[in-house]
């Protein structure tokens, strides 16, 4: 099972406006993160890439954004899927402003922004394939979104 994990910060800093970007200061953070976590990396290869060739950028043989990288990971199982979900959700709580983080596996991209159980699960079924739910929870907010891949 190979995913492709992106983080994006708003390029407001100061507000709740502004667009996401990608940032690689918090990609080399959360890659260190997981990469020093025994359950994640005990049982996965994660490698920084470069970004996915997308669209026009295809055609014309450049990359999608300026030297921008994506952490990915090969793991054999579910397991591991969680072990690499909840590891990311631990990080983005312990961040002051947690950025957005994309999670692609086989053509579905979950955007997770919610760290709460519910939110969680949610983005694992997404992930793992077993369907996913993209109604709002009690709560009214899903936390997370799911949407095709490119």
């Amino acid at each position: 099972m190979r995913v492709r994990i992106e983080v994006e910060v708003r390029d407001d800093p100061g507000g709740e406006g502004g667009e996401w970007e990608g940032d690689s200061e918090e990609l080399l953070s959360l890659h260190r993160w997981l990469d020093s976590d025994p359950d994640v990396a005990g049982g996965s290869a994660l490698s920084l890439v470069p970004r996915a060739r997308t669209g026009a950028d295809n055609e014309a043989g450049t990359y999608m954004g300026p030297g921008l990288e994506v952490i990915e990971a090969v793991f054999n199982g579910s397991v591991q899927l969680a072990q690499l979900t909840l590891a990311v959700a631990t990080w983005r709580l312990a961040r002051p402003r947690p950025p957005r983080v994309r999670i692609e596996r086989g053509g579905t991209t979950v955007t997770v922004e919610g760290d709460d159980p519910e939110s969680i699960e949610r983005v694992l079924r997404a992930l793992d394939g077993s369907g996913s739910d993209p109604r709002p929870g009690p709560g009214g907010d899903t936390g997370s979104r799911t949407s095709p891949g490119p």
